[in-house]
């Protein structure tokens, strides 16, 4: 015990001068404070102080007091978050300009204590237009979760300001929980008209004849290949392999005339 934190009387009458409280109990997560422990007229081992009646006495204190010797620390929260993954099969969303697209955060806490923090959206490169990457609408929202609870953040990207090109972001999530790092921080990635005419040499949104012509003036009639700005691939590349040759006539042939699915025929490109 110590002087200025005794939640006890330290005057147990009894028989001698050596009172204590001992061995103590109480529960693990509380509210109120549910202390039971043996009052001991006279401490120490029998040998020592011979045989005594002791009381066993219960103590109740108030959660909510704010007097130092019994305040009780608040219990804390166990946070976890995660993004949910739609993005693409790259790992990153892809967009035209002008357009944008939603995913959502997802909070969980499973402590008993309630979880606060910010959520941040932040540009790896400080130079990136402002405003692609927001969290429920704003650039940093608050939040709060209830104990043994969830909630939810919209993260929405908009390429309405973006040139085309790849562009790499944070998500920043701070909290109370002080048992893990704070903030947690979960990347996300955004591709602007990442290769918008892969396997559509003419970039009119649709694979036909004169699709199949430039690709056959590429593969066979040394005709040199075009690039997209921030592709790696040619137009003409269907199977991404980095050259135009007969396999790539015969893919964009088989969607030009014979029916075949594009996403079947195409390769989707991830950033190099």
């Amino acid at each position: 015990k110590t002087p200025d934190c005794n939640p006890v009387d330290p005057e147990v009458p009894g028989p001698g001068d050596c009172a204590s409280e001992a061995w103590a109990s109480l529960a693990r997560n509380v509210d109120d404070l549910h202390i039971l422990y043996i009052a001991d007229r006279q401490a120490g081992a029998l040998d020592e102080s011979g045989w005594t009646i002791n009381p066993v006495n219960y103590l109740r204190i108030p959660g909510g007091t704010t007097d130092d010797p019994y305040l009780c620390a608040s219990p804390p929260p166990v946070y976890a978050g995660s993004l949910d993954s739609n993005a693409g099969p790259c790992g990153y969303y892809e967009l035209t300009t002008g357009d944008e697209v939603s995913t959502t955060l997802r909070l969980y806490n499973t402590g008993p204590g309630p979880m606060t923090g910010t959520i941040t959206g932040l540009y790896t490169d400080p130079s990136d237009p402002p405003g692609w990457l927001r969290i429920d609408g704003v650039d940093t929202a608050d939040y709060s979760v209830p104990s043994a609870d969830s909630s939810t953040a919209v993260v929405t990207l908009t390429a309405a300001s973006l040139t085309p090109g790849l562009y790499e972001g944070r998500v920043l999530v701070s909290h109370n929980d002080h048992l893990q790092a704070s903030p947690d921080t979960l990347s996300i990635t955004l591709a602007v008209d990442w290769c918008p005419c892969l396997a559509d040499p003419e970039c009119d949104g649709v694979t036909d004849v004169l699709d199949v012509v430039k690709t056959v003036n590429i593969a066979f009639r040394s005709t040199p290949p075009e690039y997209d700005a921030f592709c790696a691939f040619a137009r003409t590349d269907a199977n991404c392999d980095e050259v135009t040759n007969v396999l790539d006539v015969v893919w964009i042939v088989n969607v030009a005339f014979r029916g075949a699915d594009p996403a079947t025929q195409f390769c989707a490109p991830c950033p190099q």
